[in-house]
C-alpha cells in the first residue's frame, strides 16, 4: 500500500520548507511527495537529495488556484492513496502512519481530526457536515476513487474541498464503499494572514464570482448556486459588508425551495449574518 502527498504552494517558501521537514520526520514516510508551484513570483527550488522520500516538483504556467494545482499533482501520482496538505499546515509525526494503519481492507477514504496551531481540536461549523470533512490534510483518498469522481474541479478558486467531498460522498452511497477515521488529530491548521479563508470579504467576493459563473450556465443546478450564495451570505455577514450580504440574501430568497426545512434554513442564515454585521460595526 503506497501513498502520495500532494502539496500546492504559492509564495510560501519558508512554510513549504517547514512542511517538507515535517514530512521527513514522519514515523512512516510517504512513498512520494509532489510539490506543485502555482506560479509563485519566485519559482520554488528544491534540493531533492535533502529529503528521505521521492519528491517531484512541477510549476504551473499561470496561477490557477489550489484545485487546479492539486489536480495537476495527482496526474503525477501512481500510488494506491492520495492525500493533500496546504503548504502552511503542520502534520503530526503520526499523520501518515495513522492513515495507513486505518487503511487495512482498502477503504475508499480515511479521515483524521484537525487541530489549531496550539494543538487544540478544531472543528469549524462546516466540518460537522459530511462533505465538510474534506479539508486538505484531513483525508486520504484512494486513487481510483479520485479518478472515478472526476477529481478536483480545476475551475474552482475556493470551496474545492467541499465540492470534491460532495461527489465522493455521493459515490460512496451509490457504490456502497466505506470510510474510516484514524481516531485522533493528524494535522495542525494554521490560519495565514494571506490566506483566502482569513479574509471573509475575499471569500464573499469569490463566492459571488463563482455564483455568477455558474448562473451563466456552467453549473445551472440550484443546489450548486445555493451553496455559493450561502457562503457569500455567511462571509459577508462576518466581514460586515452590507451590500454583499444583501445581494447574497436576495439570491437565497430566490433560489431556496420552501417547505418547513427550507424556511428554517433561510431564517437561520438571514438572522445570524446581521448579528455578525452589527457586532463588527459597533464593537
Amino acid at each position: 500500500m503506497s501513498i502520495t502527498v500532494v502539496i500546492a504552494t504559492f509564495n510560501r517558501h519558508a512554510q513549504l520548507s517547514r512542511l517538507l521537514n515535517r514530512l521527513s520526520a514522519q514515523r512512516v514516510r510517504p512513498d512520494r511527495v509532489v510539490v506543485v508551484d502555482d506560479c509563485s513570483d519566485t519559482p520554488v527550488r528544491l534540493e531533492k537529495a535533502h529529503y528521505p522520500f521521492d519528491v517531484s516538483l512541477m510549476r504551473l504556467e499561470s496561477n490557477s488556484g489550489p484545485a487546479a494545482a492539486r489536480d495537476a499533482g495527482c496526474r503525477m501520482a501512481s500510488s494506491t492513496y492520495l492525500t493533500f496538505i496546504d503548504d502552511d499546515d503542520e502534520p503530526e509525526d503520526h499523520w501518515i502512519s495513522d492513515f495507513l494503519a486505518a487503511a487495512s481492507g482498502r477503504p475508499a477514504v480515511v479521515f483524521c481530526a484537525l487541530a489549531d496551531a496550539e494543538g487544540r481540536r478544531y472543528e469549524p461549523d462546516w466540518v460537522r457536515q459530511r462533505a465538510g470533512r474534506y479539508m486538505a490534510g484531513t483525508f486520504m483518498l484512494r486513487a481510483d476513487v479520485y479518478k472515478a469522481v472526476g477529481g478536483y474541479q480545476a475551475t474552482l478558486r475556493f470551496g474545492e474541498n467541499g465540492d470534491l467531498g460532495q461527489r465522493v460522498e455521493r459515490w460512496l452511497q451509490e457504490v456502497g464503499e466505506t470510510s474510516r477515521h484514524t481516531g485522533r488529530t493528524g494535522i495542525r491548521y494554521h490560519r495565514s494572514a494571506d490566506g483566502l479563508s482569513h479574509d471573509h470579504r475575499a471569500v464573499a467576493l469569490a463566492a459571488r464570482r463563482q455564483f455568477d459563473c455558474e448562473a451563466a450556465g456552467q453549473h445551472p443546478r440550484s443546489a450548486v448556486l445555493l451553496r455559493h450564495a450561502r457562503i457569500a451570505a455567511y462571509a459577508s455577514g462576518r466581514s460586515g459588508d452590507a451590500p454583499l450580504f444583501l445581494w447574497a440574501a436576495r439570491q437565497l430568497v430566490q433560489i431556496r425551495r420552501y417547505g418547513w426545512a427550507g424556511l428554517v434554513y433561510l431564517v437561520t442564515v438571514l438572522v445570524r449574518c446581521p448579528i455578525w454585521y452589527l457586532a463588527r460595526r459597533f464593537r
